[in-house]
């Protein structure tokens, strides 16, 4: 009974105690008509961890591409990727994330083509897992407004 109570006290405690990290599958099921179907489409999964050193990395830049450059000793964010093209996202993704665990901040960037074939488009959306199966049926979307030349002939 004492070994017990002693154990329970240094668990409250947060000694001694390992909680078992339930991952989290995501399920993404958004957007595909904003995207283009000439190139691939990237899914970024962030955990919290990695949220937090992005938000430190001021002084790194994103290419068009989506591709970050960080100076020399700024260590760069990387989430978890996956490609996909736009008929597999339009069916629908099931990601089981490798960082993100249940109660863990979290962010899903969805970045590809836009239909026109010039610009880009990305979708986000994010928040706390609150269990381990995160639906991803609406995306903030935004498109770049870039003046695409009409193809030559």
């Amino acid at each position: 009974m004492v070994r017990a109570l002693g154990v329970a006290v240094l668990c409250l405690a947060g000694v001694g105690c390992v909680r078992e990290a339930k991952p989290v599958t995501f399920s993404v099921n958004a957007g595909a008509t904003s995207f283009g179907d000439k190139g691939p489409i990237r899914i970024a999964i962030w955990d919290a961890e990695q949220l937090a050193r992005a938000e430190k990395t001021g002084d790194c830049t994103v290419s068009n591409t989506g591709e970050t450059n960080c100076p020399p000793g700024v260590a760069k964010a990387t989430p978890e990727e996956r490609t996909v093209t736009r008929e597999e996202l339009a069916k629908g993704v099931t990601i089981v994330s490798k960082t993100v665990t249940v109660g863990e901040r979290y962010r899903v960037d969805v970045h590809g083509p836009a239909p026109d074939g010039c610009n880009t488009t990305t979708g986000r959306e994010g928040g706390v897992a609150s269990n381990d199966a995160v639906q991803i049926t609406k995306l903030d979307l935004a498109q770049t407004e870039m003046a695409c030349r009409p193809p030559r002939n």
